[in-house]
């Protein structure tokens, strides 16, 4: 989407340690229930370009998913616009084949993840098209698809797929943040451009077997949408232990211990101009992220490593 120039490093607090939930139906919690700490942002204790996305037409990796089954191996999407088609690819950014989903929309595709699939047996790809920076959508889709067993792909397959309806409590969200946790749970985090919070949403895996879903939020993350920094929340990721969830914006990673239904920051990282549009995150293992990004004048979109878990 859009990717909001900063001109110089930050240094302001970036504190609150723990997120309060939701009460069900409920507001909120208000902001003078957060506390403010002396945290900054870190600097990346290891960032490092593996490669370029090469498979013509994905220009604008808006999602990406690390294969468990085939370690090494990324599934990734364009953003709004494109086809209704996930690209297999590598640290090194080949092109591995296309899995096509015949039939779908892919009105906003925002954020994929993988997990348990609803009736088990296997992983699936959860895929967001949950994208409405209008605020506009009156039901958005995650769309499940079974990884395939044979990789690399031959050139182009096609894949069944279902999908899950998306409801909210009283207004649409703007989501491009979906994450899936060890146990099958989907945590869905809004974007916050043209909100005032930024708001996190789970899914219990349970659930998933559902045609209908009404989302009610269940925690508010602890820092607010700030566009003039990129601050906006463009993806997500739980880590293989279940442990960490982070969520990534244009210029930054936020860190934080799950505790249940309440998140703890352990920490956060500055990234800044790094790549020319940070969209995407996945964890490859407990530590080490991958990173995926628009392509930007021409140039191919890059691919990138990252660990920063800053101070706890």
């Amino acid at each position: 989407m859009l990717l909001h120039q900063l001109p110089i490093r930050p240094r302001f607090l970036v504190g609150v340690t723990l997120i309060a939930a939701c009460g069900a139906g409920g507001p909120p919690p208000d902001s003078k229930e957060f506390v403010e700490s002396d945290r900054e942002f870190v600097e990346p204790q290891e960032f490092r370009r593996t490669g370029y996305l090469q498979t013509k037409g994905l220009n604008e990796s808006s999602g990406v998913a690390a294969s468990k089954r085939h370690p090494g191996l990324l599934w990734t999407h364009n953003d709004s616009g494109g086809d209704a088609v996930l690209y297999l690819t590598n640290l090194e950014g080949e092109d591995l084949g296309r899995l096509i989903l015949e039939g779908a929309s892919a009105r906003d595709w925002d954020d994929v993840t993988l997990g348990p699939c609803p009736t088990g047996g296997s992983d699936c790809l959860y895929i967001a098209d949950t994208g409405d920076n209008n605020h506009s959508r009156s039901v958005a889709r995650i769309y499940v698809v079974r990884e395939p067993d044979a990789v690399p792909l031959k050139d182009t397959s096609s894949a069944e797929w279902w999908n899950i309806n998306i409801y909210y409590p009283d207004r649409p969200f703007n989501i491009e943040a979906i994450a899936a946790s060890p146990g099958g749970d989907l945590w869905m985090i809004s974007k916050g451009l043209a909100d005032t919070a930024i708001f996190v949403f789970r899914v219990p895996h349970s659930e998933l077997t559902h045609e209908t879903i009404h989302l009610k939020p269940l925690v508010r993350l602890d820092f607010n949408p700030a566009p003039a920094l990129g601050q906006l929340v463009t993806g997500a990721a739980i880590s293989p232990d279940g442990k960490t969830l982070v969520a990534r914006t244009y210029t930054q990673i936020f860190y934080y211990e799950i505790e249940g239904d309440k998140l703890r920051r352990t920490g956060a990282c500055w990234l800044g101009h790094r790549e020319p549009q940070g969209e995407a995150v996945d964890f490859l293992n407990d530590e080490l992220l991958v990173l995926t990004s628009e392509s930007e004048a021409g140039r191919l979109a890059p691919i990138s490593v990252v660990s920063c878990a800053g101070p706890s």
